[in-house]
C-alpha cells in the first residue's frame, strides 16, 4: 500500500526545486558533458525537492531481496493502475470508517430526524400560521427596528440609551 500511494504522491504534487550534486565543480572550459570519458562524478546527478521522501521507500523495497523489491514493484504497478482508471470499479472503493478511526455517531442523525418530525408537527398544527417575530407584529407588538432605523436614531436622538450624560 506503502507504493501505491508513492505513484500518487509522484505524479499529484510537483517538485518544489531541482539541484545537482556532483563530486566535481562544473568545469569552465565548456566540455560537453555527454562524451564518452565524463562520468557520472563529473556529471552529477539531478535531485527535487521530492528526493528525500524516496529514500525510505527505497531502502524498504531492497532491505530483504527478492520479496520485498517484488511487493514494491506490485505496490508500484497497482498505483499506476489506480492512477490511469485501468482498475474496473476504482472509483467506488473506500476505506472503511472503521480502519481510518471514524466513530459511528447516531446521536446526529436521531437529532436531524426529530427536527423534521418536530417541524412536520408544527406544520400540521399551524395550517401555514406564522410564527415568531412575523405573529408577534400582527397582533399589535411594537415593529422590530432595522440597521437604518438604529443609525437614524443616533442621529435624531430618539430611542433609549442615548443620554447626553447631564
Amino acid at each position: 500500500m506503502l507504493f501505491a500511494l508513492l505513484v500518487q504522491y509522484h505524479a499529484a504534487i510537483p517538485h518544489i526545486y531541482k539541484y545537482k550534486v556532483a563530486a566535481t565543480a562544473p568545469s569552465s572550459t565548456g566540455g560537453s558533458p555527454s562524451s564518452s570519458s565524463a562520468s557520472i562524478m563529473q556529471t552529477g546527478i539531478f535531485l527535487t525537492s521530492k528526493s528525500l521522501s524516496y529514500v525510505i521507500p527505497c531502502q524498504l523495497a531492497l532491505s530483504q531481496l527478492p520479496g520485498s523489491a517484488l511487493a514494491a514493484l506490485v505496490g508500484w504497478a497497482i498505483g499506476t493502475a489506480y492512477r490511469r482508471d485501468l482498475l474496473p470499479y476504482a472509483s467506488q472503493w473506500r476505506v472503511p470508517g472503521w480502519l481510518v478511526g471514524e466513530k459511528r455517531d447516531d446521536s446526529t442523525r436521531e437529532g436531524f430526524e426529530g427536527l423534521r418530525r418536530r417541524l412536520e408537527g408544527e406544520r400540521e398544527a399551524g395550517a401555514g400560521q406564522a410564527t415568531g417575530i412575523l405573529a408577534a407584529q400582527g397582533q399589535g407588538a411594537p415593529r422590530r427596528r432595522t440597521l437604518g432605523m438604529l443609525i437614524a436614531e443616533q442621529f435624531r436622538g430618539v430611542g433609549g440609551g442615548s443620554g447626553t450624560g447631564g
